[in-house]
């Protein structure tokens, strides 16, 4: 073979060498027809959005149609579908600690999604008796690991605080059910159940069974008022022996309530009891 012939051959070769490289390397994106996302095997199959169900064979995403079939290289990577997987083509697992409840995103292979839509995952702390927190669904949004605090949630809006309580999770619409797919676990209980303080305050006591939460210098003050209460009431008056003096009012911590106060305390309980589920604790160690 001539020297020109060899140069000619090897020409063909390496332009032959280059193109199947082109085609291998094209092969880690599979297009795939609309609702159908690539199956990921090394090839060009495609499948319905979280089913096994076959769409047929997609295209090497750059390369004519009919590039297809078989086998080789690495499959391509994950292609999120517009709506979230069904039968469990994803999934979620919860998990608590310290006050931080975390939803992570997996799909039927094991593998995390680091970046799967917003709207995919919605969440809930529920109680009991399906009272929800915060009167609306918590939305979060997910990147790969989302988590919420929920020492930092207000709870002032919430129709019970009664036990036990649980945070869900739940693939593409809000949680009022879980299903197989999705995860719910249980919140730990505060250690004196539903009428537990926040950390930093402590039960009232304007009267037996009194718990609304308030500082420790508000207690104080509450109590002195008690101790005292022989001088500030006149004892006889428009309304009996529960009649106050000049410049006292009743507390009114509750409607039987008739210690006698200065108008700024009965003030103060008032506002403390309007406020009370601010400073409620949902969970242990809040």
């Amino acid at each position: 073979m001539s020297s020109q012939a060899r140069n000619a051959t090897r020409a063909v070769l390496l332009l032959m060498a280059f193109a199947f490289g082109l085609v291998q390397s094209a092969r880690a994106d599979v297009c795939c027809p609309s609702g159908c996302v690539p199956l990921n095997n090394g090839g060009t199959a495609c499948v319905k959005a979280g089913t096994t169900q076959s769409c047929g064979s997609g295209t090497i995403c750059g390369v004519s149609a009919g590039g297809g079939g078989g086998g080789g290289g690495q499959g391509g990577s994950a292609v999120a579908p517009i709506l979230p997987p069904s039968s469990c083509g994803l999934f979620l697992q919860c998990s608590y600690a310290n006050g931080v409840a975390a939803v992570t995103v997996v799909n039927s292979s094991g593998t995390r999604y680091t970046n799967p839509p917003k709207y995919w995952v919605y969440t809930r702390v529920v109680y009991a008796k399906g009272c929800v927190g915060g009167g609306a669904a918590l939305n979060i949004a997910l990147d790969g690991k989302a988590t919420l605090n929920l020492f930092t949630l207000q709870y002032h809006n919430l129709c019970t605080n009664e036990l036990p309580m649980s945070f869900l999770a739940r693939i593409g619409s809000f949680p009022d059910t879980i299903g197989s797919c999705d995860c719910n676990i249980p919140l730990p209980a505060p250690p004196y159940g539903p009428a537990s303080c926040r950390q930093g305050f402590v039960w009232r006591n304007a009267f037996d069974g009194d718990a609304v939460c308030v500082t420790p210098a508000r207690k104080d003050q509450v109590q002195g008022e008690n101790a005292n209460a022989g001088s500030t009431s006149a004892g006889s008056g428009p309304y009996g022996p529960n009649t106050c003096k000049s410049g006292f009012v009743w507390r009114a911590a509750r409607p039987s309530d008739l210690v006698c106060v200065t108008v700024q305390s009965r003030a103060q309980v008032k506002l403390e009891n309007d406020t009370a589920w601010d400073r409620v604790a949902h969970i242990a160690g809040q």
